[in-house]
């Protein structure tokens, strides 16, 4: 009987930062052991996990989702998938329900880009609706996509990372999320010639903006890495930071920031004044998305001392456009326009969709009467109901802050 069930009163344990774990402890609900990080489950907070488990399952079947306990071994999804797919083609979304974790995985067709990985997002947000700091949002993978469900979270939560949060709307973001559209700051201006200006020692951007009494934004930095295939060149505001894992998206390749010996090869002896105008062929140009239309703006010129003063993306050069800028914390909130503020997030599960020839599955084949089907799309996600139940605790405590 309820009544009967063994529920302590303890204090929080001391020096625990995480906010939903001292919460869990304190009403009872568990115990923790600092010497080696453990947290234990009491009857109650076994009995709330057991039912948040089940209330997952029901929103996942829901979804279209089929949870199955017992598939712990690597293939056990998709061998399950291959049995069932071929007589119930809108089931490819399958989920193994452990104590500590749903693990999902997902075979589509051609077309069917996150078939199901929509529904079961919807799902896990009404689900979950009362709680309202619980966001979806997306980051950019090299291999394709991860969405990540995260709540906002103390400082030294258990399963937390450097994040970013809007104060007015809550959007959560990570400085790998998409960006979307383009920065116009020179709308209007005509554009300039190109000229060389001398700047003796400007081989950063705030000493170059310095010299010549601009803004970073109005600046073109040079960022060269090496890949497997050979050079490749990045171009960003100087304002902006690159996000490596959208560089490698874009190019289909690993990157590492290039050697020496590889910018004497292409650029010369030129550290800190590499620019993007008169680079052989064998560098591989790729733009910022927002540098379209970027007119005036100042370079390296690839000789010490010296930038160039006018360049304009579409006369001056013309790469491919790409997103490759990453979020820091100031910039403005992409669906209500405050600024972001860093912040740690509590991921409570993450779900990675993987672009065309760069899934770790091979292609799902079923075949019936009517013939083979081929499911070439994977995707993969995992719920991590620890997280989840601290985040619930964080939110209901007294001292939680979502």
């Amino acid at each position: 009987m309820e009544s009967s069930r063994f529920l302590p009163e303890q204090a929080a344990p001391g020096k625990v930062r995480d906010r939903g774990l001292a919460a869990l402890v304190e009403r009872g609900r568990g115990a923790y052991n600092a010497k080696d990080g453990a947290l234990f489950l009491l009857p109650q907070g076994r009995a709330e996990r057991t039912v948040l488990r089940e209330k997952l399952c029901f929103a996942l079947e829901s979804a279209g989702a089929v949870p199955v306990e017992g598939a712990t071994e690597e293939g056990h999804l998709r061998s399950l998938a291959e049995r069932y797919l071929r007589d119930h083609p809108d089931r490819n979304a399958w989920a193994s329900v452990g104590q500590g974790e749903i693990r999902l995985a997902a075979w589509c067709r051609e077309g069917e880009d996150a078939s199901g990985l929509e529904r079961v997002l919807v799902a896990l947000t009404e689900e979950e609706k009362g709680n309202g700091a619980f966001r979806t949002f997306p980051e950019t993978t090299p291999q394709g996509i991860r969405i990540l469900w995260a709540a906002p979270s103390s400082e030294g939560a258990g399963a937390g990372r450097p994040g970013l949060r809007c104060p007015s709307c809550g959007t959560l973001l990570g400085e790998d999320s998409p960006r979307e559209g383009a920065v116009r700051l020179e709308e209007g201006e005509e554009p300039g010639t190109l000229a060389e200006v001398t700047t003796p020692g400007a081989t950063t951007i705030p000493e170059l903006c310095r010299q010549l009494g601009i803004e970073a934004g109005r600046t073109l930095k040079t960022l060269v890495y090496s890949t497997p295939s050979g050079v490749a060149a990045a171009l960003l505001r100087g304002d902006r930071e690159l996000s490596c894992p959208k560089l490698e998206r874009a190019l289909g390749e690993p990157t590492e920031r290039a050697a020496h010996d590889a910018l004497v090869r292409f650029f010369g002896d030129v550290a800190g004044y590499c620019g993007p105008l008169g680079l052989p062929p064998e560098v591989r140009l790729l733009a910022d998305r927002d540098l379209e239309g970027a007119r005036n703006l100042v370079a390296g010129a690839n000789r010490r001392d010296t930038h160039v003063m006018g360049v304009c993306l579409g006369r001056d050069l013309t790469p491919p456009l790409a997103d490759l800028g990453a979020w820091k914390a100031g910039d403005p909130c992409p669906d209500c326009g405050a600024l972001l503020e860093e912040g740690t997030l509590r991921v409570l599960g993450a779900f990675e969709l993987f672009d065309p020839g760069r899934s770790p599955e091979k292609p799902l084949v079923t075949a019936n009467r009517e013939g083979k089907t081929e499911r070439p799309r994977f995707w993969r996600g995992r719920i991590d109901l620890e997280a989840l139940q601290l985040a619930l605790e964080e939110g209901t405590s007294p001292c939680g802050n979502a």
